[in-house]
C-alpha cells in the first residue's frame, strides 16, 4: 500500500515534467524547384550501301532516341557540322579514300511512348545521304563520327 502510494504522488509529478520538457513545434516547408533535362537513350549508328552506279542518290537513316523530365519537350536537334565543307557536306574515309554524304535531321521531336513514370520519351530521325556517280570511292567500309545535339 505505501508503494502504491508512492507511485501515485510520484505520477504527476514526473508526468508534469515530461510535459515541461516537450520540444516546441513548427511547419517547415520545403521547396524543390525540377529543371528541364533530357538525355539521349540509346547510341545511334546510320548504316547503308553504296553504289556508284546507282542512279538514286543511297541513303540511310536511324532514330536518336531520348527521355526528359516529365512534360519536358524537345526543341531542337542539330549536327555539329564544324567537320563540314562549305557546301554543308561530309567526307566519310576509309584510310585516304573519301565519300561524300550530306546529314539531316527532323525539324521536330517525335512523342514516343515509354514506360509509364520514366518521363516524356521522343525521337529525332536522322539521315545520311550519298549522291550517285562517286566512282572515286574504292570497295570497303567508310566511316566518320559527328557529334548530334539535342536542346530543349
Amino acid at each position: 500500500m505505501r508503494r502504491t502510494l508512492f507511485l501515485s504522488l510520484l505520477a504527476p509529478t514526473l508526468l508534469g515534467s515530461a510535459l515541461a520538457a516537450s520540444p516546441a513545434v513548427t511547419s517547415v516547408t520545403v521547396n524543390a524547384t525540377v529543371d528541364d533535362i533530357c538525355e539521349i537513350t540509346s547510341p545511334t549508328s546510320i548504316d547503308f550501301t553504296y553504289q556508284a552506279a546507282n542512279p538514286d542518290a543511297a541513303q540511310g537513316t536511324a532514330l536518336v532516341q531520348l527521355r526528359c523530365n516529365q512534360d519536358t519537350v524537345p526543341f531542337l536537334g542539330y549536327w555539329d557540322n564544324t567537320q563540314w565543307k562549305a557546301d554543308g557536306s561530309l567526307d566519310l574515309k576509309n584510310g585516304n579514300n573519301l565519300l561524300n554524304i550530306v546529314l539531316a535531321t527532323d525539324e521536330d521531336a517525335t512523342p514516343t511512348t515509354g514506360a509509364a513514370g520514366t518521363g516524356s520519351h521522343y525521337t529525332y530521325g536522322v539521315r545520311a545521304t550519298a549522291k550517285p556517280g562517286q566512282w572515286a570511292a574504292s570497295n570497303g567500309a567508310y566511316t566518320a563520327v559527328v557529334d548530334y545535339y539535342i536542346g530543349w
